[in-house]
């Protein structure tokens, strides 16, 4: 009887079926992929993100170009529609005034920035004015005003007295707005003549060093400057002050500190001596010659 074939038992179990068991991933390769992925939505976001930016920016480019090139378009410019700002004492009635713009209802404004800053510049209160569109129609005003340092009245074309202010840059322009107890405190400016023109009012002579002065003396004796009547440019270079406590104190121009201290310590020993003012104080020269007045 023939023996049966033994089976070959080294390769019996690849006979068996047998499932594939998945390798566990561990935690240090789970945090890479999570890190791979997240970098990949990052990147996609950014560039999404700087395509919405560069679409925007040049939409917001070409409406600018087109604001500014064609002007403000608006049915009214209204009061709402006016954003102003100002460190003086103008107001946004005054502006719109100003601009030739009515209140009430008007066809459509094409409106130049370049000519609204020149024109509101053309008034020598405005030293400064910025202006901006605000789309879709919407204006911002901003003004830096002159600060008065002298007052003065004068005749205009028509011959008619008018009162008129005086710059630190010593330009002369008619004021707005500003509070009574403010003008009254200014010294009043004596000189020849101003000039005028159309375009306004000139600029004084020789008025650096007068702002000069005036500063100096506000700062470093104002209870001395409040007293200050005139300014008189008549004698210039010199410069020539009537006072409450001094009939004319004349300065050199130069040595404008030193010689406002000798003022007011010269105003103080005629105190003293009982004297209720001078009448004469001549700071031009070394050895101040000084008149009282009768005690």
């Amino acid at each position: 009887m023939p023996k049966k074939k033994t089976e070959d038992t080294e390769n019996s179990w690849r006979k068996i079926p047998q499932s594939r068991a998945r390798r566990k991933s561990s935690p240090l390769a789970r945090r890479r992929r999570l890190r791979m992925v997240y970098l990949s939505s990052l990147a996609l976001f950014s560039i999404a993100a700087a395509f919405v930016l560069a679409a925007g920016g040049w939409l917001l480019l070409r409406e600018a170009s087109r604001s500014l090139s064609q002007g403000l378009q608006s049915p009214l410019l209204e009061e709402e529609k006016v954003y102003f700002q100002t460190d003086g004492y103008l107001t946004l009635e005054w502006v719109l005034e100003e601009l030739g713009f009515p209140q009430t209802n008007q066809p459509t404004l094409s409106l130049s920035l370049t000519g609204l800053r020149e024109k509101l510049e053309s008034n020598g209160q405005v030293d400064k004015a910025v202006l901006a569109l605000l789309p879709p129609d919407r204006l911002a005003v901003r003004l830096q005003e002159r600060k008065p340092v002298l007052r003065m009245v004068a005749r205009n074309s028509d011959g008619e007295r008018i009162r008129l202010l005086v710059g630190e840059d010593g330009l002369v322009y008619e004021g707005f707005g500003y509070p009574l107890p403010l003008l009254r405190s200014l010294p009043h400016v004596d000189i020849d003549r101003v000039s005028h023109s159309d375009q306004g009012f000139g600029q004084l002579p020789g008025f650096p060093q007068v702002a000069e002065l005036l500063r100096i003396a506000e700062e470093e004796t104002p209870e001395m400057y409040r007293t200050w009547r005139v300014v008189s440019l008549r004698q210039l270079p010199k410069i020539v002050v009537q006072s409450d406590n001094v009939g004319q104190a004349i300065f050199p121009d130069r040595d404008f500190e030193e010689n406002v201290l000798r003022l007011r310590d010269l105003v103080r020993g005629t105190r003293r001596e009982g004297y209720d003012r001078l009448e004469m104080v001549d700071l031009s020269l070394e050895h101040v010659p000084m008149r009282p007045s009768s005690r």
